[in-house]
């Protein structure tokens, strides 16, 4: 169980990795860096919750791969987030946003009080 935790902690680990974020060029880009920061900051927080969820013995071990597959996709979208905003100053992609809720949305199954 413990490697399991361990396991789960690196991979949801990734997702509060804050991104360095420099030159800031246009009023535009700065939007997109603060969305992409408030996504980040909300799946953070349902990360948090959901790995003492996890150590707490709430949650099956198939919504844990399941968590761990929708971070991922999180990952994915929100690190090209990230390399488009450092060239363009078009705001976060919904891609982004969506693939945030659909993780925040899995793991509240096991998050509520």
């Amino acid at each position: 169980m413990k490697k399991l935790l361990t396991g789960i902690m690196l991979a949801l680990a990734l997702v509060a990795t804050p991104a360095i974020i420099t030159g800031c060029k246009a009023p535009q880009q700065v939007v997109a860096y603060k969305s992409l920061a408030s996504l980040q900051v909300a799946v953070t927080q349902a990360s948090n919750a959901f790995v003492a969820a996890v150590r707490a013995g709430k949650v099956p071990p198939e919504q844990v791969a399941k968590a761990i597959d929708a971070s991922t996709k999180f990952n994915a979208s929100y690190n090209a987030a990230i390399v488009i905003a450092k060239t363009s100053d078009t705001p976060a992609p919904q891609a982004v946003a969506d693939a945030a809720a659909a993780f925040i949305n899995l793991v509240a199954l096991f998050t509520q009080p």
